[in-house]
């Protein structure tokens, strides 16, 4: 199982459902998250109903703007509709947004945190999220939790229940993995728990296979030549020097990977981070095939 280790002294839970179905947002909310953090002075815990795209994307912002002003470390709780074809939820609205549109949002709320930001979406998996997440991005969560397939909001309230009542008591996040997936083999679990070097990892495989094959490195080749054909005119000399400076750079993937890291990582915002991921190049070249 993945490392579970994060800082957190808020949870925010934000609902978006349709009016008859079950509130399950509510309930986990009143039933389960307010009274196991009643008594715990340094954990600050709100709720908010949502009712379309503009009040959820502001709702957000002034989250990760509460949060850097009062120095809360968020754990963000989203319960709402998945679209049907993974691509983002769906509230109560019936507005869709992307997942493309909710990952500045989670950066933001990231970085706030200092890369410690735990997602619980209900309409949501890490896979789904990475569809959208570059290599040059910062990284959009620390975690993600959400169910693999489509789940009924019955076992959803079950499910998120176990894993609250577990977590925000012992905050043994493996303990609440396994309270949420009710003690089920990894591979079995209903619920999906992605951490961010997986993603990091999955992005960078991306990377590697559609951006290092030598037909593209030769392509980018002839386009910096001729962008700078274009500006001045260059000798045979030049011309050759330039291509094999540019090869050289190009192929470089150490470099990249290092510039990468840093960037999504926080390393360069937060100097600790560099001990907390410590993944590897030849971890992901060796595993780029």
């Amino acid at each position: 199982m993945p490392t579970f280790s994060m800082y957190f002294n808020a949870v925010y839970v934000l609902e978006s459902l349709p009016a008859g179905e079950p509130k399950t947002g509510t309930d986990l909310y009143d039933q389960v998250i307010a009274p196991a953090t009643y008594h715990q002075d340094n954990l600050h815990t709100e709720f908010h109903h949502i009712e379309n795209k503009s009040a959820l994307l502001l709702r957000l912002l002034q989250i990760a703007r509460e949060c850097r002003r009062a120095r809360r470390g968020p754990l963000l709780h989203i319960e709402t509709h998945g679209e049907l074809n993974g691509n983002g939820i769906v509230l109560q609205s019936g507005e869709f947004v992307s997942w493309a549109e909710l990952k500045p949002h989670l950066v933001d709320l990231n970085v706030v945190s200092k890369l410690n930001l735990l997602a619980v979406i209900s309409a949501c998996s890490g896979a789904q999220l990475a569809q959208v997440v570059k290599p040059t991005d910062r990284a959009p969560v620390w975690g993600i939790i959400g169910p693999k397939t489509k789940i009924s909001a019955a076992d959803l309230f079950v499910g998120f229940s176990c894993f609250y009542r577990e977590f925000l008591s012992s905050l043994d996040g493996r303990a609440a993995l396994n309270a949420l997936n009710g003690d089920t083999a990894i591979a079995e679990w209903p619920f999906s728990f992605t951490n961010a070097e997986w993603f990091f990892g999955h992005v960078y495989r991306n990377y590697l296979r559609k951006h290092t094959a030598d037909a593209v490195l030769q392509e980018r080749e002839e386009h910096i030549i001729s962008q700078l054909k274009q500006r001045q005119s260059l000798s045979t000399e030049q011309e050759r020097w330039i291509r094999q400076d540019a090869g050289q750079r190009l192929r470089d993937h150490r470099s990249f990977f290092e510039r990468f890291r840093r960037n999504f990582f926080m390393i360069d915002l937060f100097p600790e981070n560099v001990h907390r991921f410590p993944i590897q190049f030849s971890e992901l070249e060796e595993g780029s095939a």
